[in-house]
């Protein structure tokens, strides 16, 4: 691969630690070959037998977009409902950073930062949350966006953390 655009793998492992997906020796299963760099994944359950992965795409801009697939128990992505290298969460050019990604209640929810175009340095905060179809549950009023912003504070908002709050949301900071 190219050091410059990285790309994405996984691997099961099994019990015993032996690994469960072919790939060429160690390199396992293909989350994402797209052009340009995909950097910094995160996973989390499916709530099934698979797993979602985030991740920051430069991709399509030179910018950070943030992207996500699922992937089934032998490491195959999900075409059913998403796409082969994943799905835009948010393409606003401008994530610094994919910080949370839990699956509460039948969804996934995403956590990350944006920078803010006005004020270099700074962070704001937003979240979304999908179902295991990639369909988006909080989109925001005229316009559609598909995502909400949890703090846009000054000085901005970095390294959260999230937790679920044991009523079907989550609880960050």
């Amino acid at each position: 691969t190219d050091p410059l655009n990285p790309d994405i793998y996984g691997q099961r492992l099994d019990a015993s630690g032996v690994r469960q997906w072919p790939g060429g020796g160690i390199t396992g299963a293909i989350i994402c070959d797209a052009p340009g760099p995909q950097l910094r994944p995160l996973l989390c359950t499916d709530g099934e037998t698979g797993a979602i992965v985030a991740w920051r795409d430069g991709r399509t801009t030179g910018f950070f977009d943030l992207y996500s697939v699922r992937i089934d128990i032998n490491g195959v992505s999900d075409t059913d409902w998403w796409a082969v290298n994943g799905i835009t969460v948010n393409q606003s050019g401008r994530v610094s950073s994919v910080n949370n990604l839990e699956f509460v209640d039948n969804k996934i929810v995403y956590v990350w930062n944006v920078t803010v175009p006005a004020s270099p340095g700074n962070f704001d905060l937003q979240a979304a949350a999908l179902d295991v179809e990639a369909t988006n549950l909080w989109y925001t009023s005229f316009p559609s966006i598909p995502y909400i912003t949890i703090s846009d504070a000054p000085l901005g908002q970095e390294e959260s953390r999230m937790q679920p709050d044991g009523a079907g949301g989550v609880i960050v900071v």
